[in-house]
């Protein structure tokens, strides 16, 4: 017991680093440039991507998701896919009533969807929104040439950088969609979204699992979620019960 809480310290300390921190490369693409949405008004399928001028602002951003989009493992990303697509009314439902209000409750990145109004003012579309960017980027199709996942992670990347900005600019003490904010967001979309399905009686082979959570650390990284392994964030989290060793697991592949 005493070693957990020990464990549970040094891992809390070491997220407390990535709540001081952004997204740099979408953050400079919003940073006094307010028409930088108007640079995807002709953007419609992944292909377009390619069409910004990589030494823009933007383009910057969209040539960094063009350049992690191509280690992908393709025989593991559509393994993932395929899981969404055969269970996506599954997912779509254990979304709505199990993995947002995980994200809702806590108060931090609560905050930031208040002070922005996104979720105060229209909570429809916002869901609504949200459950299509899960269409846009779990489909088969959602890396392809004409495929539309790339495009909506960019969208997301930058909106996230424009609503950090608006935050910092109206006074928020602390760095609003950080980097805690956005592992904590990805692990509901995944690790608790594969609990939901155990919940319901869905319990697929472990492969299916495994590329699930490829396919969200892959979406992560596109997001703009550094490189986790720095700071040693596995090496802190100790789960000893057996019912928690299954998100251990699905960490262990995300980290």
């Amino acid at each position: 017991m005493i070693n957990n809480q020990f464990s549970l310290k040094d891992l809390n300390e070491k997220l407390e680093v990535l709540r001081k921190i952004g997204d740099p490369l979408a953050d400079e693409a919003v940073l006094g440039n307010p028409k930088f949405f108007e640079t995807l008004v002709p953007i419609r399928f992944n292909q377009d991507l390619h069409t910004i001028d990589k030494d823009s602002p933007v383009g910057k951003v969209a040539h960094d998701i063009l350049s992690k989009s191509t280690r992908i493992v393709q025989e593991k990303i559509f393994l993932g896919q395929q899981f969404f697509e055969q269970y996506s009314p599954e997912i779509l439902g254990i979304l709505g009533f199990y993995s947002l209000p995980y994200c809702y409750a806590a108060e931090a990145g609560s905050k930031v969807l208040v002070q922005s109004k996104y979720l105060v003012e229209n909570p429809e579309k916002r869901l609504r929104e949200t459950g299509e960017f899960l269409i846009h980027t779990n489909s088969v199709s959602s890396f392809k040439p004409k495929g539309l996942g790339l495009v909506a992670i960019l969208r997301v990347r930058l909106m996230h950088a424009w609503i950090r900005r608006q935050c910092l600019n109206n006074g928020h003490h602390e760095m609003p969609v950080n980097q805690e904010d956005l592992v904590g967001t990805n692990l509901s979309f995944s690790i608790i979204v594969l609990r939901g399905l155990r919940k319901i009686g869905i319990d697929p082979k472990e492969s299916s699992f495994s590329a699930y959570m490829y396919l969200w650390k892959v979406i992560g990284e596109m997001l703009g979620i550094q490189d986790l392994k720095r700071y040693n964030l596995q090496a802190s989290w100790n789960v000893p019960s057996e019912t928690d060793n299954f998100a251990k697991t699905r960490r262990e592949e995300f980290w």
